[in-house]
Order: C-alpha cells, then structure tokens, then sequence
C-alpha cells in the first residue's frame, strides 16, 4: 500500500514537473535556490540515480538558467559518472538524447558569455564525442588545453578526456598515455583508477593490479574497487584472490 502511495504522489509530480518546484501549501517550504537544489541532487547521487541527478539539475536550470554552480556540477556528474559509459553503451544516450542536447545548448551559452573558461569547452568536447563529431572534440579539447591552469583536477579531466578521444581512434598507446598525464597531473583516485582501466586495455594487467592494490592499502575500498581488481586477477590465474575480492564487492 505505501508502494502505491508513493507511486501515485510520483505520477502526480512528472504529470507535472514545473509544478514541482512552486511553493503550494504542503510543498519543500524552503526557498527552491541552488542549496536547496544542491541538496536533492546530493541525495540521488548518494542513492547512485546519476541519471535522476542529471535530470532534476536540468528541468531546474530550464527556469534558472545563470546558476553556474549547478551548470558545473552536471559537469562534474557526467565526467565521473555517465562519461564514458555514453560512448560504450550507445543505449545510454539513446535513452537520453534529449537531454544530452540541452546539456550541450547549456554549454555553448555559457562559453559564449566565458570564453576563457575551460569547463565548458571540456562539456563541450565530452558531448561533442557521443554525436560522433571527433574532429569538433578535439578542438575543444586543443582550446582548453591550452588555456586551462596546470596540475589541477580540470587539467586532469582535460587531459583524462583526450584520452577518451584517443581511444575512440582506436589509438591504444595514446589513450594510455594521456590517462598517465591526467593522474600525474592530479593523483587522485578517480585518475588513478581511470590508468588502471587503461593499462588493462593494452594488457599491462600487472601494473593495473599494482595500482588498484596501492588504493585499498591506502584505505580506498568500495565494491567497483574489488570487483575490478578481482577481474584483473582472475585474468592472470590468481583465482583464490580474485573470488575473495568478488566476495567482498558482492557483500558476501
């Protein structure tokens, strides 16, 4: 019953979703700002609903579209979590296209009114990618590259997305390459993670092994972490380790 309840308060609200931001009498009595907009993103993020996030975000900036605060984070929400899976699964933005291309019309204005700011152009050559449009990423990639500040994480996200062009060329060594210039670039554990997955790429599973081991030694553990390391294992015959982290990921 409670299932149902909900599912019809649900029905009601995309009905009509504009709605769902006006202050009615039993409504979110707080203001509906870029905090209170921050917050409901930050609970589907924390649920893994990286596609609701993008979603809510975007219906929100339909109305408020100078809130460069949340035009940054959807940035940050594709790259980490939607990006690259848009170019692997084509069923992603096929379900989605839509508001892909409001995504990629957000951009183009805001770089039209921030030209030297290099968020936009990354956006930009992320999208640009999914479309198929290579030689147009690759020049937002070179615009931004060539401006943006040195060893921060958007420097890495620059560098991380070159990457993702070289691999969609088919350039194995390249890709590589440009994932060992992002991590070096900022070593956080997204880039180092993002390295593994390209050395396993090219074969080297060995070394793909040792940076996925530094992380957990270093207190990094989540289910992504141990599934991936048992995966490399298991490709190299070390099938009692690999079942304990598969163990692990799968909470067993």
């Amino acid at each position: 019953m409670i299932k149902s309840e909900f599912l019809k308060l649900v029905g009601k609200i995309e009905a009509s979703p504009e709605a769902a931001f006006g202050q009615h009498k039993l409504q979110f009595s707080e203001p509906v700002d870029t905090a209170h907009i921050l917050k409901v993103i930050d609970r589907y993020l924390s649920g893994h609903q990286y596609g609701s996030a993008i979603k809510f975000a975007t219906l929100y900036l339909g109305d408020n579209r100078d809130d460069d605060e949340i035009k940054k984070l959807l940035i940050d929400i594709i790259s980490e979590h939607i990006f690259p899976w848009i170019l692997l699964d084509p069923n992603i933005y096929t379900a989605n296209s839509e508001l892909f291309d409001q995504l990629k019309e957000h951009y183009l204005e805001n770089h039209k009114a921030q030209p030297d700011e290099p968020i936009w152009m990354v956006g930009l050559a992320m999208l640009s990618m999914r479309t198929g449009a290579d030689d147009n990423a690759g020049h937002w990639l070179s615009k931004a590259i060539a401006i943006v500040e040195k060893n921060t994480p958007m420097h890495a996200l620059t560098l991380s997305n070159f990457g993702w062009h070289e691999f969609r060329q088919s350039n194995a060594e390249k890709y590589l390459e440009y994932n060992r210039l992002a991590y070096e670039a900022y070593p956080s554990v997204k880039y180092k993670m993002q390295l593994a997955l390209a050395l396993e790429h090219v074969g080297e599973i060995e070394e793909a092994i040792e940076h996925l081991t530094e992380l957990l030694e270093g207190g990094k553990s989540d289910a992504n972490l141990h599934r991936k390391l048992g995966h490399l294992l298991k490709q190299v015959g070390n099938f009692e380790k690999s079942i304990s982290h598969m163990m692990i990921a799968e909470g067993l």
